[in-house]
């Protein structure tokens, strides 16, 4: 089994749709994100990581700088191109 083909087996969370309201102050997005990952963190569930399916492809980048990394096009094939991980810790950090 190859090495990336190991994290397509690994347990995650998968976080659900996060809205946007252009009235929020700057800033609380990432606050959610982070609030979203130590809940995961801190829930009796053992996951190794954080999904999510970008919508825009200025959300794919949103979250590419805050850590995520786009899933392998072999692991989910061309219909999630914005399907998105991370793993907890790097999102913990």
């Amino acid at each position: 089994m190859r090495k990336d083909m190991l994290r397509a087996i690994m347990p995650m969370v998968l976080l659900g749709f996060m809205g946007r309201d252009d009235g929020a102050e700057k800033g609380l997005g990432e606050l959610l994100l982070a609030d979203a990952a130590r809940r995961a963190a801190n829930s009796d569930i053992a996951v190794w990581g954080m999904m999510l399916h970008a919508e825009t492809d200025g959300l794919v980048k949103w979250y590419g700088d805050r850590g995520f990394k786009p899933t392998p096009e072999e692991l989910v094939g061309d219909v999630n191109k914005r399907l998105m991980y991370a793993p907890l810790k790097s999102l913990l950090a």
